[in-house]
């Protein structure tokens, strides 16, 4: 993820080098689709949310819950 300063000055504009923001390893062997959208900008331009794998995960697995209500059905609700 790069930034890139835009100067418009005299009715001229120039782009400066990207510099990169922040390290980010999304390269081969990271178990990341970079054809895919890994990240999103929040509203305001200030952060940003980015799917990477941790780098202690040992697999890709995920738990899908189905009829969760019924786990909730016996329990008192605040």
């Amino acid at each position: 993820m790069r930034a890139v300063v835009f100067e418009a000055t005299g009715g001229r504009s120039r782009v400066k080098d990207p510099q990169p923001l922040f390290p980010l390893l999304l390269g081969s062997g990271t178990g990341i689709d970079t054809s895919r959208r890994w990240h999103d900008v929040a509203l305001d331009g200030e952060r940003f949310l980015v799917i990477r794998k941790a780098a202690d995960a040992e697999n890709d697995n995920a738990a899908v819950v189905l009829n969760w209500t019924s786990v909730l059905a016996g329990k008192e609700r605040p």
